[in-house]
């Protein structure tokens, strides 16, 4: 139940703070007084879309605040899975900043707006003429034949079954789709693979084949050299060699005649050991190179076949072809596994497909069996409010179209004749917009007994009706207040006049501008307003006396 609703800075709505209670609240005022600015701002509440324009001054924030008594039994969980404190008084806030930003508060926690319409929708529902439109949404018809003695229990195993259902067709064709492109590219990844495995990545050391390969190619040069330059040093008269012994025995001779000389011929046999000691060096050296074409060839291809396998695949060493070898591995290797795992999943999907089956008919069954029921209470309901020349009847077909959806394979179409004599067609085809209204009151006077609604707002439901079929109206949504709070926006003396507490809207105006405010009226106030309804302003005394006797005073 809506107990306390605040509003600010909204339109021409400056401050107003109203507390509501049980029972049946009717809200009147003259056309333009700002009933509909106050259902706007209510629908903040809702999740509704808001925007700056809606700020009256457009330097403060609108602040729009509900307090509602909450059912623990049914809400409780909602609080607990969104992580909300629970309070049997709950409050309920929507900002909207001069940026055009809003925030959503329940019991001072921040909440997305999905979170914020979640609660509101089962806390309150508005009813208009808008809303008519929802009798040919096929979700909303399915939902009133649900809610005429429906089994909750059932639906919900039914949406959990199908639930796993979805999903586990979603991974299974999901998995078909990959294991078709597996198979596709099954051939190409063999391919690749073993041209990869064939090539002995791992025992490839790129930097000692380029070295060898440098080598190999160059060696008949560093022979050719090296022999030359051993030639050189001790080969034939003259050689480097020689001329130094001989340097050395001349020294020696005269090293006698002073010191110096004695310390160069010294220096002289040490670079006669040295030079004779590189002679032997140059000489074992040249015994290790050797021109070997067929080796120089092999290391060649090697080198060649992994320079192809960097700019095909695009990388730049043996460690990136072998990763992507065992990519290509792995992927060989989901093709299988991808088979395994198709055939697993189809089992379990066929033991769901059997059980979604098996529940969806008792949801078919269940639906059927209340449709004489709802026929029964709908088309008393219409006659009730004047239109017992027409009859509502249900059809259910099961959509083999589309289907299993998430409540269940039945599809619910809602046929009308207006007057006896004629067919039945479609509602939304054949009915008007008046006819439309009441039916639609008709449905929600019928799931005021069953729907758990706390909180019902009817917005000029009473529309282009009046005299008696208006006091039937008035007195339809007079029973739903019994069990529920209503709200209703008239313009009927007949609906005022039913209502348990009546607020009067009105404009004030003043130096800082128009502002709406909103009423509470007693009855001497009552009487007036619901006389004025009835003959206008400076109504007279036998409308003054009418309307009394709408009240029973």
């Amino acid at each position: 139940m809506l107990k306390h609703l605040s509003i600010s800075n909204y339109v021409l709505i400056e401050n107003l703070d109203v507390d509501l209670n049980s029972g049946m609240t009717v809200i009147t005022g003259e056309t333009g007084a700002g009933k509909s600015i106050v259902l706007g701002a209510l629908s903040l509440l809702l999740g509704n879309r808001a925007e700056s324009k809606i700020l009256t001054d457009q330097t403060k924030k609108c602040i729009v605040e509900g307090v509602f008594v909450i059912d623990k039994n049914r809400d409780h969980d909602f609080f607990t899975s969104n992580d909300i404190d629970f309070d049997a008084e709950t409050y309920i806030r929507r900002e909207v900043t001069p940026e055009g930003r809003s925030r959503a508060f329940i019991n001072d926690t921040p909440v997305k707006l999905n979170v914020l319409k979640d609660l509101t929708s089962r806390l309150i529902d508005i009813h208009s003429q808008h809303q008519n439109l929802t009798l040919k949404n096929s979700t909303f018809r399915l939902q009133v034949v649900d809610s005429f003695h429906g089994d909750e229990k059932l639906l919900k195993n039914y949406r959990s079954v199908f639930q796993k259902y979805t999903l586990l067709d979603q991974t299974l064709k999901k998995l078909k789709l990959e294991q078709d492109k597996l198979k596709r590219d099954e051939d190409y990844f063999s391919f690749q693979f073993n041209e990869l495995n064939n090539s002995d990545l791992e025992s490839i050391d790129q930097v000692k084949l380029e070295s060898d390969l440098q080598l190999l190619e160059n060696s008949g040069d560093i022979i050719q050299s090296l022999q030359s330059i051993q030639q050189n040093m001790d080969g034939d008269d003259p050689n480097l060699l020689g001329l130094l012994i001989q340097i050395e025995s001349q020294v020696n001779q005269i090293s006698k005649h002073h010191p110096s000389l004695k310390e160069l011929h010294h220096r002289i046999q040490s670079l006669k050991i040295e030079l004779s000691d590189i002679s032997d060096s140059l000489n074992d050296l040249s015994g290790q190179f050797s021109t070997d074409p067929e080796k120089q060839l092999q290391i060649q291809g090697l080198l060649d076949n992994i320079y192809i396998l960097y700019q095909k695949h695009r990388v730049n060493t043996a460690q990136e072809l072998i990763l992507l070898r065992d990519e290509l591995d792995e992927k060989l290797n989901n093709i299988g596994s991808v088979e395994g795992q198709i055939e697993s999943l189809t089992k379990e999907f066929h033991q769901y497909e059997k059980e979604i089956r098996s529940i969806s008919q008792q949801l078919t069954d269940t639906r059927m069996a209340s449709v004489p029921g709802i026929e029964k209470k709908i088309n008393g309901l219409l006659s009730f409010v004047g239109m017992n020349q027409a009859s509502f009847k249900v059809e259910i077909k099961t959509d083999d179209e589309s289907g299993y959806h998430v409540n269940g394979s039945d599809k619910v179409t809602f046929m009308f004749s207006p007057n006896k004599g004629r067919g039945y067609n479609e509602l939304d085809k054949i009915a008007s917009g008046g006819e439309l209204s009441r039916l639609m009151l008709c449905i929600k006077a019928m799931l005021a007994d069953t729907k758990g609604m706390p909180t019902l707002i009817f917005d000029e439901i009473d529309s282009g009706i009046s005299g008696e079929v208006a006091n039937k109206v008035g007195e339809v949504v007079k029973n739903i207040s019994g069990s529920r709070q209503v709200i209703v926006i008239s313009h009927l003396p007949q609906m005022a006049g039913k209502a348990d507490h009546h607020f009067s809207i009105y404009k004030e105006t003043s130096v800082s501008g128009t502002n709406t405010k909103l009423k509470i009226l007693e009855k001497e106030e009552r009487i007036v307003e619901i006389a004025r309804m009835l003959s206008g302003e400076n109504p007279s005394d036998a409308a003054r006396e009418t309307a009394a006797d709408f009240l029973g005073v």
